[in-house]
């Protein structure tokens, strides 16, 4: 889903405009960004939880000329779905798998 199908399904669903629709989704996706950038965490009770996490730094090498690269540590997000959404993702993959 693209956050334009997710404005259109709000819309539908509560009957707002579209300005109001795009308006709460960007809030919503503004309000969990600042969230993470500022290094705290989002936690939705029964959807999931988004933080982030710092990966280590590595060293690699270039593909074609075979030089050292080194790769600085940085901040990722992380994702961990709830309970009730693993459930129903089993419940909907395992019904696929029946049919």
């Amino acid at each position: 889903m693209t956050r334009l199908e997710l404005v259109e399904a709000l819309r539908t669903s509560r009957g707002l405009p579209r300005s109001a629709a795009e308006e709460v989704v960007d809030t919503i996706f503004g309000s969990v960004e600042e969230a993470l950038i500022e290094g705290g965490r989002v936690e939705l009770r029964g959807f999931g939880t988004f933080s982030t996490r710092t990966a280590a730094a590595y060293s690699t090498r270039h593909p074609v000329t075979g030089d050292p690269i080194a790769v600085p540590p940085r901040r990722v997000v992380v994702f961990k779905p709830g309970r009730a959404l693993r459930e129903a993702a089993s419940r909907s993959r395992a019904q696929e798998e029946e049919a």
